[in-house]
């Protein structure tokens, strides 16, 4: 006899701290899959490069797991010192931002959005935000300000929190300004940056 739907989603959520547990719950029924994958795919934290395009090419073509997606987390390399990708991330292969790109525009209803590629410099590869549909609520971005960053954050009305690692629009690009996409955000979003003298310029007040 086939459990309740809630018994099956309480007996995942007890033991959501455990993936291999939950890939196996994966294989016992539909109701323990349904529930098992809510589990798996709702926050991601993508390391390194192989592991990064194999899940973003997974849910790119797969919108059942993809619509699951609420958080995303992308980090540009391994923790560990001896992964092969431990390259400089602003060496990263196309395969590699396509497959990012991809699973983007897939995770329709994704909230929460980062970007680690730390290790000094931002890079330019925003485009990988294009023809996205979701609305985040928060945003860490460690990309490079270009155009279509400034697109992209022009469509994004509920944001709460932002975070800009690379915002120096009036410095590097002198025809962007502010009130060309913060307008449109709500007042009450926190926005950070790391150059301080940006977020001032970005709010109009002191620090």
């Amino acid at each position: 006899m086939a459990l309740p739907p809630d018994a099956c989603s309480l007996i995942v959520q007890y033991v959501s701290d455990s993936n291999s547990t939950l890939v196996s719950l994966c294989t016992v029924s539909k109701q323990f899959k349904a529930a098992a994958e809510r589990s798996l795919y709702h926050t991601l934290q993508l390391k390194g490069h192989a592991l990064t395009v194999r899940v973003c090419e997974l849910l790119a073509r797969t919108p059942r797991l993809s619509v699951l997606v609420v958080a995303l987390s992308i980090y540009a390399q391994e923790d560990d010192s001896d992964d092969t990708s431990s390259e400089d991330s602003s060496d990263a292969s196309e395969a590699y931002w396509n497959a990012l790109a991809g699973a983007l525009r897939r995770t329709i209803r994704l909230r929460f959005l980062s970007f680690y590629f730390g290790g000094g410099g931002q890079m330019e590869k925003a485009s990988i935000l294009d023809d996205c549909t979701f609305q985040l609520r928060a945003f860490h971005c460690d990309l490079a300000w270009d155009e279509h960053l400034q697109s992209f954050l022009a469509t994004q009305s509920r944001l709460s929190d932002l975070y800009l690692a690379d915002f120096q629009s009036l410095a590097i690009t002198p025809s962007v300004t502010t009130s060309t996409f913060l307008p449109k955000l709500p007042r009450s979003t926190r926005l950070s940056c790391q150059d301080v003298f940006y977020a001032q310029q970005a709010r109009g007040k002191a620090y």
